[in-house]
């Protein structure tokens, strides 16, 4: 069992309040899969068609999300109950994607304004345009040809890309974060959940911290190690129990919220 800081009163109870959240997303997710493809009236199809030359299509994007967040918490669960044979990194890697995935689709399907979630997908969809074109220049330069992508590929994504980034706010990795991060906290206090508190500001800026703390750690970087409340070992920092009921209660409103504009 790796040592995560249960020593504290209800610390044990508490995770595995979290760990049955994580079970019930099992059958969220089953929910959202009988729904693909996704209702033709739905609110998903409806931002969808919204961004016709958008390189990756939003459904498309949220659902790999979702699996991304499902895959790493049902990952974390087995760890935590002493199932599997783990590391402390491993745990940290893995609430980082699922934090990422989740925190990506309450951002797009969490705001009340039709508008605003319009404006939030076209910014999801650019950044991960972004991030493939990028990837895709570097394959390009490639000498083996199982690896390097057709030029015409490579062409048209560069087209869409420029297409789905006119009129983008160009933020930085940064901005979207505190974007990112103001929204889950909003969505957080909505659900007046007592276990994660109801203050939206406090609870973005503990996103916030999860979000660069574990990134740092999942980089293999040691300033991690080196802020306040770390363990003795320099290995642990922050509350581990406390940072994973945030992650599993933005997962359980990324997928009811995904439900709810599927229609379901």
């Amino acid at each position: 069992m790796i040592d995560v800081g249960l020593g504290y009163p209800g610390a044990q109870e508490y995770l595995d309040a979290q760990l049955e959240v994580v079970d019930h997303l099992g059958t969220l997710h089953e929910q959202i899969a009988r729904l693909d493809p996704a209702p033709p009236t739905s609110e998903l199809v409806r931002l969808a068609e919204a961004f016709p030359v958008a390189p990756i299509n939003f459904a498309l994007s949220t659902r790999a999300a979702l699996a991304a967040t499902r895959g790493a918490l049902d990952q974390i669960s087995p760890i935590m109950k002493g199932q599997l044979a783990s590391s402390r990194i491993v745990l940290h890697a893995l609430l980082r994607v699922a934090l990422i995935g989740a925190g990506r689709v309450v951002f797009t399907l969490g705001p009340d304004d039709p508008e605003v979630r319009l404006q939030n997908v076209k910014i999801v969809l650019a950044q991960e345009s972004r991030s493939m074109a990028q990837a895709l220049d570097a394959f390009a330069e490639f000498g083996s040809h199982g690896l390097k992508p057709d030029e015409a590929y490579v062409a048209e994504h560069r087209r869409l890309d420029r297409l789905i980034r006119e009129g983008t706010p160009r933020l930085g990795e940064g901005s979207v974060l505190l974007s990112m991060a103001d929204v889950i906290g909003r969505a957080l206090a909505a659900e007046g959940k007592p276990d994660v508190g109801d203050d939206p500001k406090l609870l973005a800026e503990q996103v916030t911290w999860t979000w660069h703390t574990y990134s740092g750690l999942a980089h293999g970087f040691a300033w991690p190690w080196l802020l306040p409340g770390t363990t003795a070992d320099r290995t642990m920092p922050g509350d581990y129990v406390a940072d994973l009921g945030i992650v599993v209660a933005t997962a359980h409103i990324a997928f009811q919220k995904t439900l709810e504009r599927l229609g379901a």
